[in-house]
């Protein structure tokens, strides 16, 4: 299964989008120009409603993140991963999940800064991949949803990550492993 590009586009911009919302909150503008999915279960689709597929490319992805800090902070319990993921209204697992020449960026006005005045970060060749992405464990299951990632950090570090999230575990626990080559500042 192919698809054309995929666009999350904000209706407001940056500033308007903040003073609309009220609260800090990060606005996202996702591109994806071509999506790609193989090994798709059908019977799985048809006889339980879930979505399973051995494998998913983004080629391309970007990934645009903006929050304005001069808002109120809203206090709220911020989910992990394996909630995120538990919490879809739908079943699915991703077997592998491929991002090719990926670009992720954050940006945020400070709280203190003038009008346009903003700072962030911004991770682009990105090439990862994220195996067993799933909302379909059950407690007690041994599952690991793992991600390997490689990226250049603003434009020339090397910064490669691996990040291993168990899926269901109470505690959340999870680990961060990486390296980040020299920059210089």
């Amino acid at each position: 299964l192919w698809l054309k590009g995929v666009k999350l586009l904000p209706m407001y911009g940056r500033y308007e989008f903040a003073q609309k919302v009220g609260y800090q909150k990060g606005r996202v503008t996702l591109e994806v120009p071509a999506v790609t999915f193989s090994g798709i279960d059908f019977s799985q689709l048809v006889d339980e409603r879930a979505f399973v597929s051995e494998n998913l490319i983004l080629d391309s992805l970007s990934l645009d993140i903006f929050t304005d800090k001069h808002m109120e902070e809203y206090k709220r319990y911020r989910m992990m991963i394996p909630e995120m993921l538990q919490a879809l209204p739908f079943a699915f697992r991703l077997d592998t999940i491929r991002v090719t020449q990926g670009t992720l960026k954050y940006e945020e006005r400070p709280e203190q800064a003038e009008a346009d005045d903003t700072g962030g970060v911004i991770f682009s060749a990105m090439y990862a991949t994220l195996y067993n992405t799933t909302n379909m464990v059950h407690e007690g299951e041994a599952s690991v949803m793992e991600a390997d990632i490689q990226t250049l950090f603003m434009h020339e570090a090397k910064f490669d990550v691996n990040f291993r999230f168990p899926l269901y575990r109470e505690d959340l626990s999870h680990t961060i492993q990486g390296t980040l080559s020299a920059i210089p500042l």
